[in-house]
């Protein structure tokens, strides 16, 4: 959606406009003289600010302006912030389709979640299969099953002591199928596990064809939740009552699903990690295990293979240290990588945490 931007100082103060298809609105801002003309700044440094600029859907298409009105850096860095709250606020409090009264089966179906009850946080270490090492510090989450009795027996020994959920690849390739119903079927011979799934795949191969219940999958990254209406899906079609909070999402994001849920499913957060750039199936000999490269903006990630799939991992952690607009949230689980915690990083990333994404 497009909107033009009128600019005009009308005794002491300069009018902004926002101009839509279908209203103007309207503010005001003091203008301030400028002392020193070398200072100024015009009108166009406005529009070299909003023209890439997206706010709730809306672009700026022209700024309209009679004549040059010199501005402080201050005064177009206010404009710039009036302008996208009208975006923001004024314009989607006014927009009719606010005022249509939806069928009742579709207000049933958005409601917000009913009440659940808390439950304890708990911690949980991300490990892979072949670095289990005794690992008993913590619960954990088994990452990279394959079938090897004697690792899986390492497994099963660990879910005596501690918690223990086996991670399902997030992808998964119709001849892996057979060794995944090996792999669960010893597993659960010995002992009864719960499953981090991340595929729809692994819901129907564990549900359906294993008859594990649901009562005991956890979604993970794969089957990332972004709002309420995804978690009700979830726990309530699926019967699945813990899933994951996605890393991708900003830290406003996260708060507002935490509160939006209302404790009404578990929730899992990962608070360190490595984070996976892309996978890729393609053969290469510069894909070797360790491979480093740098793409064009400077990020350096490296290759990480399992099975047929090359993973491209971001050599620089993901962490929500020091995230203040996460201070007081509570989660269900709290998930770190064991190798980010055995070899911390001086420099970790927040990725899109302070970021807004919408």
């Amino acid at each position: 959606m497009r909107y033009d931007l009128e600019l005009e100082v009308v005794g002491n103060s300069i009018e902004i406009s926002v101009v839509t298809d279908t209203d103007i609105y309207k503010s005001v801002d003091p203008y301030k003289n400028i002392k020193k003309e070398k200072r100024a700044v015009f009108p166009d440094a406005v529009y070299d600010k909003l023209i890439d600029k997206v706010v709730d859907g809306w672009r700026l298409n022209k700024l309209y302006c009679e004549e040059d009105i010199p501005l402080s850096k201050t005064q177009v860095n206010n404009i710039v912030k009036i302008v996208s709250y009208t975006l923001a606020v004024t314009i989607k409090e006014s927009n009719p389709l606010n005022s249509i009264e939806l069928e009742m089966d579709i207000q049933n179906f958005i409601k917000t979640l009913p009440n659940g009850e808390t439950t304890p946080e708990k911690e949980f270490v991300r490990v892979s299969m072949d670095n289990l090492g005794g690992y008993t510090e913590k619960n954990i989450i088994v990452d990279e099953i394959v079938y090897n009795e004697k690792k899986l027996d390492a497994v099963i020994e660990l879910g005596k002591k501690q918690e223990v959920v086996i991670s399902l690849f997030p992808i998964c390739f119709e001849k892996d199928m057979e060794e995944y119903r090996r792999v669960i079927t010893y597993l659960e011979a010995r002992n009864k596990f719960l499953y981090e799934i991340n595929d729809l795949g692994h819901y129907n191969l564990l549900k359906n064809y294993l008859g594990i219940p649901p009562e005991r999958f956890i979604g993970g990254q794969g089957l990332s939740c972004y709002n309420h209406l995804s978690i009700k899906f979830m726990k309530d079609e699926l019967g699945i009552n813990s899933v994951s909070i996605p890393m991708e999402m900003d830290s406003r994001g996260v708060v507002s699903l935490v509160e939006s849920n209302n404790s009404y499913c578990e929730l899992n957060f990962t608070t360190l990690a490595e984070v996976p750039v892309m996978y890729s199936r393609v053969n290469s000999e510069e894909f070797y295990e360790g491979a480093q490269f740098i793409d064009r903006i400077g990020t350096l990630f490296y290759v990480h293979k399992f099975r047929d799939l090359n993973i491209f991992i971001a050599d620089e952690y993901f962490s929500s240290k020091g995230c203040k607009d996460l201070d007081g949230l509570k989660f269900s689980r709290v998930i770190s990588d064991r190798k980010c915690i055995e070899y911390p990083k001086s420099e970790t990333r927040k990725f899109n945490l302070e970021r807004r994404l919408y």
